[in-house]
């Protein structure tokens, strides 16, 4: 798989860092090995708005949110969403939006609409070829999904919560057939038109071990052996007779 880290920004929290490197390592190390191709971009901007993170590849365009939790979550799709810590409910909002339910489906208009708008700029086919509106969206809860967590949302095909740990498995399974870029479509997306600057993997995760070859015995000196005697045994002292 070509895996290749793009941002906008760095970001302003440690736990945002550490989150994204957790996704980008298991994504490396679970289809590291595979054909295709993903662009993972990190904090970036779409009309003025602040997007954690998304997924390019070949067939499709997967927004991404990432909420740090640790108790159970309660909310619905238009009211306030709760975290449950110890005997305190603790709000979890969506940026500006009452919820993050409510962020992601606003961002996901915002960037349908975008790439609509500069379609003609990184596209050498007609646009109108191109299902915009199958851009996906998701919620990642870090590090997981918590127990007892009650969310009552629409049931929608370009969204879904999961946790952290299962993010790189969805990210995987989302295919949007009527999404489908080029990799040379991809590249003029993400440097003439989101002006993103390209990272290195190893900013984020460290690279795997090659494995050393093995050594030429052929063309290494031999030890000589040495023959050490065996030493001389004395003869036994015979016992005193009492």
């Amino acid at each position: 798989m070509a895996l290749t880290i793009w941002k906008g920004e760095d970001f302003s929290h440690q736990h945002e860092t550490e989150d994204a490197a957790t996704f980008i390592a298991e994504m490396e190390r679970t289809y590291g090995q595979d054909a295709d191709q993903y662009h993972i971009l990190l904090n970036f901007l779409v009309n003025d708005r602040p997007i954690d993170m998304a997924v390019l590849k070949n067939h499709g365009f997967i927004i991404v949110e990432m909420k740090r939790v640790g108790g159970p979550i309660t909310g619905g799709e238009n009211g306030p969403w709760t975290i449950r810590e110890g005997a305190t409910d603790v709000v979890l909002k969506g940026g500006q939006f009452a919820n993050p339910y409510m962020q992601v489906r606003t961002y996901r208009h915002e960037v349908t609409a975008y790439l609509k708008k500069n379609a003609t700029k990184f596209l050498k086919r007609d646009p109108s070829e191109i299902r915009f509106d199958q851009v996906n969206g998701l919620i990642a809860l870090a590090p997981r999904v918590p127990e007892k967590t009650r969310l009552d949302l629409p049931a929608s095909p370009w969204f879904k919560v999961v946790g952290l740990d299962q993010l790189h498995l969805e990210v995987f399974r989302r295919n949007a057939k009527g999404f489908s870029l080029s990799a040379n479509d991809q590249l003029r997306l993400l440097e003439k038109v989101m002006r993103l600057e390209r990272v290195p993997m190893d900013r984020y995760i460290t690279p795997r071990p090659t494995s050393a070859p093995a050594p030429d015995v052929s063309t290494q000196a031999v030890a000589p052996v040495v023959s050490i005697p065996a030493p001389k045994l004395e003869p036994a002292i015979p016992a005193a007779s009492t």
